[in-house]
């Protein structure tokens, strides 16, 4: 049935709980703060256990939510559904962490972190150096793209063959496109939009993500599965994936081009 924003609270409310009325199940699974509060409200009164994975929240409430007013009438709302649950799913150490920090779940809600998790290839790639460095992340503020560009700049003064792929799509695209032609760096900065991330994965030497951000982030899974070299923000749970060598501060420019190099070429 939908359960979505488009198809409305009350439609969805309905089509869950007429489901689990007809199948009776011993437990609903939300994930998404849509399906997470729809669930809590349709399953009032029926026999069922709540659980919920947790995978949106960041210590800063700006990175998700655009006025204080909003952040705070979003805390509020999960922190009511929390009282609703049996067990809550955290993707990281730092999630659970952020969750019990600002929404104070009730004190016997159980909390486990049970991280994301990717397939391993069934043939291990073999990585060779290079400085192709892309980048698969939504064109949003909270992404840090301007950053990466400014550092990627500075790699393509010490080392003229570097490249970059932006793929993704968001409002913010124009205003990295500006940048990009600003620093001079149309020769060595392709903008493809939607690339399936498998195809992107296979043909980069470096995954660069400078969120403000993450929980625990797919992208930095499948570029390790996929060999590359990472460089990331030491925010939320990337420090729980990743070694010390890949983790670096957004706006140290320079800091990051030299780990873009080092993550590219030292294998």
């Amino acid at each position: 049935m939908p359960v979505d924003p488009g198809s409305g609270f009350r439609t969805a409310s309905r089509g869950i709980r007429g489901v689990v009325e007809r199948l009776r199940p011993a437990l609903v699974h939300s994930h998404l703060a849509f399906a997470d509060v729809t669930a809590a409200a349709a399953t009032v009164g029926l026999p069922v256990a709540l659980v919920s994975t947790e995978h949106g929240i960041a210590a800063d409430d700006r990175v998700y939510h655009s006025t204080k007013w909003l952040s705070r009438t979003k805390s509020l709302m999960h922190a009511t559904r929390l009282r609703r649950l049996d067990a809550l799913i955290a993707v990281s150490q730092s999630t659970a962490h952020v969750v019990r920090q600002k929404w104070a779940p009730p004190r016997g809600l159980r909390i486990r972190v049970i991280p994301n998790g990717v397939d391993p290839l069934p043939v291990p790639p073999r990585p060779e150096p290079g400085l192709h460095i892309i980048s698969l992340a939504r064109f949003a503020p909270e992404k840090g793209l301007e950053h990466l560009v400014r550092s990627f700049a500075l790699l393509v003064a010490a080392e003229h063959s570097a490249r970059m792929t932006m793929a993704g799509a968001g409002p913010l695209l124009p205003e990295i496109e500006a940048l990009v032609r600003e620093r001079g760096l149309e020769e060595h900065v392709e903008f493809p939009g939607f690339v399936p991330a498998a195809d992107l994965l296979a043909r980069g030497h470096v995954l660069a993500q400078l969120s403000r951000w993450e929980n625990c982030s797919y992208s930095l899974l499948d570029a390790q599965i996929h060999g590359l070299g990472v460089v990331a923000t030491a925010v939320g749970g990337n420090p729980e994936q990743l070694p010390p060598g890949c983790l670096v501060r957004a706006a140290d420019h320079p800091a990051v081009a030299d780990r873009l190099r080092t993550q590219g070429l030292d294998l």
